[in-house]
């Protein structure tokens, strides 16, 4: 409410308070989803989440594929802006024919593929498993989003880390072989896409270096000491949504021969945190983290009895927080949504946890 107001009083254009706002209407599905939702009804949503997850991996990878071999009886140009202005994802070209395919529901291909890790780890004998997490590792290893890698990093520490709060040693030497080996197959699969029917050199490892120079990367850093002045301007309450900054991005979509100095508006910020501070303020923030330190702990209150269940929430809370750092997903419907389904799925089984007592 406090965005709202600050933006009231800021006098923003009602449109882009709304559209800058609308995605946390979205909320008003949780006590709607509590009441519904049944312990019976996981399996079902992993199945769910994982077809889903199966859809937009291989949606990935034969767009992936198309633009890499450029086909002559598809008209790629059209196939490229039905993806943008549905805004499916992106497609960026790279060196040596080499794209990247990135879509901003790939957070559920990251999310399918540590389900069915945990899946993978209860029992060993359904190889149908690795053949998803191959599949996944493909289709993330595509996105070249440093995010997702970043975010899956700390996820799988989150993971061990209750793992060994569960066995009380560290995981068995066949989950990291599982962890290696599907990367590594993501990999052979992604080599063999880019290479059939016609071959090209591939280096993936050099595609997208962590470099200042890279416009996204450049115009992240350009934005954040501007975000970080207007924070301190109204740190506690913000400035309400819809506020605008401008900044110097180097992105060539932006600094071209019409804008030659690269001076990009927008209320729109990809440092997630960040911008809920700027708009909401501090205590807006701080309820975000109050609510995740919560699923956190009632997740380890569940690990005795319910080890899936606190593999799960652990390991997928702790992705989508860190992940919303660099891009924001806690304002928008694709990372509400899980934060939501995590806060009704640790509920209800920590209601039948106290029947242990």
């Amino acid at each position: 409410m406090g965005g709202l107001a600050s933006a009231y009083y800021n006098d923003y254009p009602i449109n882009d308070v709304f559209k800058d706002a609308n995605a946390y209407l979205y909320l008003m599905y949780l006590p709607i989803w509590y009441q519904i939702y049944q312990k019976k009804y996981l399996q079902n949503i992993i199945i769910i989440l994982q077809t889903a997850a199966v859809v937009v991996s291989v949606k990935t990878l034969i767009i992936f594929n198309i633009f890499v071999h450029d086909y002559s009886f598809l008209d790629t140009n059209s196939i490229y802006k039905w993806i943008r202005d549905t805004r499916t994802g992106e497609v960026t070209p790279f060196e040596s024919n080499f794209v990247r395919v990135f879509m901003q529901s790939q957070i559920y291909v990251l999310a399918a593929w540590f389900v069915t890790l945990i899946k993978y780890i209860e029992g060993f004998k359904n190889k149908n498993n690795f053949l998803l997490l191959s599949l996944f590792s493909s289709a993330l290893i595509i996105s070249l989003s440093r995010s997702f890698w970043l975010g899956g990093v700390v996820a799988i520490i989150f993971l061990f880390i209750s793992l060994f709060l569960y066995q009380r040693r560290l995981p068995h030497l066949f989950v990291y072989l599982i962890i290696l080996g599907s990367i590594l197959a993501g990999f052979v699969f992604t080599d063999l896409l880019y290479n059939l029917p016609k071959y090209n050199s591939l280096n993936i490892f050099t595609q997208r270096k962590v470099d200042s120079s890279e416009a996204a990367v450049s115009s992240r850093q350009a934005l954040l000491p501007v975000m970080w002045d207007a924070i301190k301007e109204q740190p506690i309450i913000g400035h309400g949504f819809g506020k605008q900054l401008t900044y110097q991005s180097s992105d060539p979509r932006i600094k071209n021969l019409d804008n030659p100095e690269g001076n990009y508006t927008t209320y729109s910020f990809e440092w997630g945190w960040l911008d809920q501070w700027l708009k909401a303020g501090a205590i807006f923030v701080a309820c975000f983290m109050l609510w995740v330190l919560l699923i956190y702990k009632r997740s380890l209150n569940l690990i005795n009895h319910y080890p899936e269940v606190a593999f799960i929430s652990v390991t997928l809370i702790s992705y989508l927080i860190f992940i919303h750092i660099f891009s924001p997903y806690l304002n928008h419907p694709l990372g509400l949504g899980m934060l939501m389904f995590l806060t009704i799925f640790v509920s209800k089984y920590a209601q039948q946890e106290q029947t242990y007592y």
